[in-house]
């Protein structure tokens, strides 16, 4: 019980911030700077990870989709009395969201009250289109390291990753 209550007062009145670059080419690193500001006056945070958080399992949803009505069925087409358009209502996954900016953790062992901290996280991408991320995690262990405490902070970015210009020899 009281490591939850001091692992949940170490993450609240955290402020996030990623800032990605614009333009970003395929297999070649690029920067991405991650700012985590302490607004609490007097407490300090201790051992705070910024995390990619946990995507949600595949949605799914009910549609409408188009099907043929036989009769008999179970027959082959050329056996069957009469065939007629129809509709049924069937679960049905979405598509998955574009593939994430942010993988691994950025690490802030201690933020003192009404300061701000900055770390440098380095992003490859193997191949070029759209990635985004629609949250970030605040992670923490502290005190005991009995249990991860994670607060989930909405912060949509999104990079569009160009194909690399390799040098041609001419």
């Amino acid at each position: 019980l009281c490591s939850g209550i001091a692992s949940a007062l170490v993450l609240r009145s955290l402020q996030l911030n990623v800032l990605v670059p614009e333009h970003v080419f395929a297999g070649r690193p690029a920067m991405a700077r991650i700012a985590l500001r302490n607004l609490r006056r007097w407490l300090p945070s201790f051992s705070v990870s910024v995390v990619a958080a946990r995507r949600r399992a595949a949605a799914r949803q009910w549609r409408w989709q188009a099907t043929t009505f036989s009769f008999p069925s179970g027959r082959s087409a050329d056996k069957q009395w009469f065939r007629l358009p129809d509709r049924q209502l069937r679960l049905v996954a979405i598509q998955p969201a574009a593939p994430e900016i942010f993988q691994g953790p950025a690490y802030f062992p201690y933020l003192p009250a009404r300061s701000e901290q900055a770390a440098d996280v380095k992003l490859c991408f193997d191949r070029r289109g759209r990635y985004q991320q629609e949250s970030f995690g605040l992670a923490t262990r502290f005190p005991f390291a009995f249990l991860v405490k994670t607060r989930r902070v909405p912060l949509a970015r999104e990079i569009i990753v160009y194909p690399s210009v390799e040098p041609t020899d001419e």
